[in-house]
């Protein structure tokens, strides 16, 4: 993963930013003190071009930790112009949603995100509701302006679209993307709404 952000990185010197939407950077590593300066660093420069995201993601979301360690602490004064979304996991909507609420919590009260990105998303109507409580609650926490992502991974019905800012409809690589056609009713909405 590290490897594959540090490629992304080095791409955006090569592309012009009138081009690009955007830039989504999962930090699922440690914040070691060379990768502050050969990853982060390079990320949040690209912020001042580009709107960049960096999905926070301590101990797969489960960071309870505060005040942070001052490797976290370090990391998130270094991504200092991206918007920083907390990562928690919903288990397709199986996990316990008060353990969702309470890691989306932590996030705003100890790290000062931006937002949330809820992974392992469900696509089944029957979970809308659980999304939907989970929506609520980040608006609680982080008011109107929060931006909360969610992630199937693929593609989901259009009611996801109420209980979410942003919806991943894809994940796999780029040589796939290119023949990746999306839900017709994802053209009724912004592209904005889907990464």
């Amino acid at each position: 993963m590290l490897l594959r952000s540090i490629v992304l990185v080095s791409l955006l010197a090569m592309v012009e930013a009138s081009h690009l939407m955007g830039l989504v950077y999962p930090l699922y590593v440690y914040p070691s003190a060379s990768g502050l300066k050969s990853v982060y660093q390079p990320v949040n420069n690209a912020s001042f071009t580009i709107p960049t995201w960096v999905i926070v993601n301590p101990d797969n979301g489960n960071q309870n930790q505060c005040p942070l360690n001052t490797d976290w602490q370090e990391a998130l004064k270094t991504l200092n112009h991206t918007l920083n979304i907390g990562y928690v996991y919903s288990s397709y909507g199986k996990r316990d949603i008060s353990d969702v609420e309470a890691d989306i919590k932590n996030y705003y009260q100890c790290w000062g995100v931006q937002g949330i990105f809820i992974d392992e998303a469900s696509t089944s109507s029957s979970d809308v509701p659980y999304y939907t409580q989970l929506y609520s609650y980040i608006k609680s926490l982080g008011g109107s302006s929060t931006t909360v992502w969610i992630n199937p991974g693929t593609t989901t019905i259009q009611a996801y679209v109420n209980c979410s800012d942003v919806i991943v409809t894809y994940e796999d690589n780029y040589e796939n993307w290119v023949n990746y056609n999306p839900s017709s009713w994802c053209a009724n909405y912004p592209t904005t709404r889907f990464a």
